[in-house]
């Protein structure tokens, strides 16, 4: 099985990837309908938010859009796309971006945090390190997660049902709520769950 290091991301996001589309606006993004229902119906009204596999910052820029109250730290293991989302300036005593492994994460650490968010990252992490990071993530805080039902470069595994996701990840995650969205694509969707960590 072919490894996804960093650098194969690092040429990725440094290409645009597929359209472009980390390369431009988060509102012509494909995942923007989701972003939109997580800012306005999921994420919380203020605290410090990680987002886990924060890519080029997209969602970060929307939610300094139209969150005032929140707090963001967004990691991700490619130097390419953290440089790409500090591009963004967006404020520095409300947003900071760090090129970090999420999978070697010391758990002490994310105890502060009272969401964590992790968009199309999962998929992306070999073996059990998914399950790990889910395990080892603090318990009783909000989690809002989103998996694909597709095949792509990158992906580990796929997700067909909500059920593929509580059977994969229900013992650290209690679901609350989910939703699915079609993205370009035809027949491609994407599975949204909010849940809290257990």
């Amino acid at each position: 099985m072919q490894k996804f290091d960093s650098k194969y991301y690092d040429n990725a996001y440094s290409k645009g990837g597929h359209n472009d589309m980390y390369k431009k606006s988060y509102k012509q993004s494909p995942y923007f309908p989701m972003w939109d229902m997580i800012i306005t119906s999921w994420l919380p009204r203020d605290g410090i938010v990680l987002d886990l596999g924060c890519g080029v910052g997209q969602f970060a820029e929307m939610i300094s859009d139209r969150r005032a109250h929140l707090t963001y730290v967004g990691y991700d293991f490619s130097k390419v796309a953290i440089a790409m989302a500090k591009k963004k300036k967006l404020s520095i005593f409300r947003f900071g971006f760090f090129e970090t492994d999420i999978t070697r994460m010391d758990p002490e650490f994310t105890i502060k945090y009272s969401c964590f968010v992790c968009l199309e990252a999962l998929e992306h992490l070999p073996g059990d390190t998914d399950r790990k990071l889910l395990a080892d993530l603090p318990k009783g805080k909000t989690i809002i997660l989103s998996v694909p039902n597709y095949d792509s470069a990158g992906h580990y595994r796929t997700f067909q049902t909500l059920k593929d996701v509580t059977d994969r990840y229900g013992e650290w995650v209690d679901v609350i709520e989910h939703k699915i969205f079609p993205t370009n694509d035809k027949g491609r969707e994407i599975i949204a769950v909010l849940g809290t960590t257990k």
